[in-house]
């Protein structure tokens, strides 16, 4: 897991380093080394979502879960999804839909908050069946204080459920 094909991310995750020391931002990148293998959607790309501190280049965090592998050509995007101050980082996953992580100070850990999902509970598995290289992009798009995640042709709701997808794309 040594190659990175997305643009890296910057921001404060809320991670503390040590006791007595602020915060501070940290680079949030999706590390991969599975690319290159040709699975059924023309590509693969099962990378570990990975954080370092911004100073020292140390790895703060990583999500090594199989379930949390990402697509690692794809942008993430970072923010406050919720309205609750923590920032959320929301990715392509690597077998369809998107994930979207926090940092657990409780747990000391980098937790997934969410896997998107239909509005009939079933697991969304949006780009499972496509090569994909682009981005995760986050707004308010209804002013209700909470982002919408837009990704590739869909747009889903702060809590992963996705509200609607442009015609043409295969909903799965």
């Amino acid at each position: 897991f040594n190659r990175i094909l997305h643009t890296p991310l910057v921001a404060d995750l809320g991670i503390s380093t040590a006791p007595d020391v602020p915060t501070r931002p940290s680079v949030i990148f999706i590390s991969d080394a599975t690319y290159y293998e040709a699975p059924p959607r023309g590509c693969g790309a099962a990378g570990t979502l990975r954080v370092i501190d911004g100073a020292t280049c140390r790895e703060l965090a990583a999500a090594t879960d199989e379930a949390d592998r990402l697509n690692s050509p794809v942008t993430p995007a970072v923010g406050d999804i919720d309205g609750d101050t923590a920032v959320e980082v929301v990715a392509a996953g690597a077998t369809g839909g998107l994930l979207a992580f926090r940092w657990s100070a409780s747990e000391a850990r980098l937790v997934r908050v969410w896997h998107s999902h239909l509005a009939d509970g079933s697991l969304d598995l949006h780009g499972s069946d496509q090569c994909l290289w682009s981005g995760v992009t986050l707004a308010d798009l209804d002013d209700d204080g909470r982002a919408e995640v837009i990704f590739e042709g869909g747009v889903w709701d702060a809590d992963g459920l996705r509200l609607s997808s442009v015609p043409g794309w295969p909903v799965r």
